[in-house]
C-alpha cells in the first residue's frame, strides 16, 4: 500500500451515514494526491532516462558532466559509435535495431566500474564518464574492454548473428576552463580519427 488512512472517534460503536461519507472522500481526496505524485515522479525519472534502453539520456549525462566539472574535478569522457549499425535498421527494420541497442547497452554496463556513468545520447551514440582519480590507462583499459565486448556478434531472434563493434573518442586530461560542450566537440574528433583509423578502436584527443 503507498498509504494508510486512520480513522478516530470519540464515540463507540460503527460510523453513521455522515462520518462514512466524510472518510470515502478523504480516501477519495488521497488517492488523487497520490496518483498525481506518482505520476509526477514517473515524468521527473522519464526527463533523465533513455525510455529504450533504461541508460541516462543525454540531458542527464551533460547534467552529471557539468556538475563534476563545476566542483573541479576533470573526469575522462569515452563517446562511443556503434559500428555498423545503420545496416541493422535498413536490412531487418528498426524493431531488431532496438533490440540490439538494449544488448549494447547491458553490454556497455558490465564494464563500468562503480564510479562511472552510462548514458545514451543519440540513436547509435553512448558515453561513459569516468570521475574520481582516473589514470590514463585505466581509461584504455575500459575503451579496449568497450571494443572487445562490442566486438562479440548479437543474435537478434532468428535472424543471422550481427557483427557490429565501436569507434571511441576519449578526452582525458583537459585544461581548466572547458565546458561541457567543448568536450564533446574533442571527443567526437577523436572518434572521427578513430573511424579514420579503420574503426573498431580508439583515439585519445590531444
Amino acid at each position: 500500500p503507498s498509504a494508510c488512512l486512520v480513522v478516530w472517534s470519540r464515540d463507540l460503536g460503527p460510523l453513521g451515514t455522515t462520518e462514512r461519507t466524510a472518510v470515502e472522500r478523504a480516501v477519495t481526496l488521497a488517492s488523487l494526491m497520490l496518483s498525481q505524485s506518482a505520476s509526477s515522479d514517473r515524468s521527473l525519472e522519464e526527463a533523465f532516462q533513455d525510455v529504450l534502453t533504461g541508460l541516462g539520456n543525454r540531458r542527464s549525462f551533460f547534467q552529471a558532466l557539468s556538475s563534476r566539472i563545476e566542483a573541479g574535478d576533470r573526469p575522462a569522457l569515452l563517446y562511443i559509435d556503434i559500428d555498423g549499425f545503420k545496416e541493422v535498421n535498413d536490412r531487418l527494420g528498426r524493431l531488431a535495431g532496438d533490440s540490439a541497442l538494449r544488448v549494447i547497452a547491458r553490454r556497455l554496463s558490465s564494464v563500468l566500474r562503480p564510479t562511472d556513468d552510462l548514458a545514451r545520447i543519440g540513436g547509435d551514440e553512448f558515453a561513459i564518464l569516468c570521475a574520481g582519480e582516473v589514470t590514463e590507462s585505466q581509461v584504455i583499459a575500459i575503451a579496449a574492454r568497450v571494443v572487445e565486448c562490442l566486438g562479440e556478434p548479437i543474435s537478434i531472434g532468428d535472424s543471422p548473428a550481427l557483427k557490429l563493434g565501436a569507434s571511441i573518442g576519449i578526452v582525458f586530461g583537459f585544461s581548466a576552463g572547458t565546458t561541457s560542450d567543448m568536450l564533446l566537440a574533442r571527443a567526437d574528433e577523436a572518434l572521427c580519427e578513430a573511424k579514420a583509423a579503420g574503426r573498431g578502436c580508439w583515439r585519445v584527443a590531444s
